[in-house]
């Protein structure tokens, strides 16, 4: 069974949707988001708090109007055991935020476990290239 994803669009990615339908004649919505989200700044979960820009964090989930990541809110709120509290007064960040934050790594499983092995993928490979670097002097 495949699952359903429900994502809130700014109003700029509506417009790419719309101005795109019309060009193309489209009376399905699928490709017209498709080409949008393309084009569009970034995606909004339905709450407004969690979003994805291109520009920003390689295109990761992260708190809006932060560069704090997905990735983080999980490391600090399920693996080191911090509150919600705590990381709004450790990072300056809205408890709203963090706790949007939270639903969204309980929603995401998936996406999340992805976004870790990337990042470990990345780590590694990162430091395979400094390893090369240092011993190529």
């Amino acid at each position: 069974m495949s699952s359903v994803k429900t994502i809130k669009i700014d109003e700029r990615t509506h417009q790419h949707i719309k101005d795109f339908m019309t060009k193309k004649g489209l009376s399905t919505f699928g490709e017209a988001v498709k080409e949008a989200l393309e084009k569009a700044d970034g995606v909004v979960d339905e709450t407004g708090w969690i979003v994805s820009t291109r520009d920003t964090l390689g295109g990761q989930p992260r708190i809006k109007d932060t560069r704090i990541g997905i990735l983080n809110i999980h490391r600090w709120y399920h693996e080191e055991g911090l509150t919600v509290e705590e990381i709004c007064k450790n990072y300056s960040v809205e408890s709203e935020g963090v706790k949007a934050a939270v639903k969204y790594i309980g929603q995401n499983g998936d996406e999340i476990e992805l976004l870790r092995k990337e990042e470990e993928l990345s780590e590694k490979a990162s430091r395979e290239r400094a390893r090369e670097r240092m011993l190529a002097l």
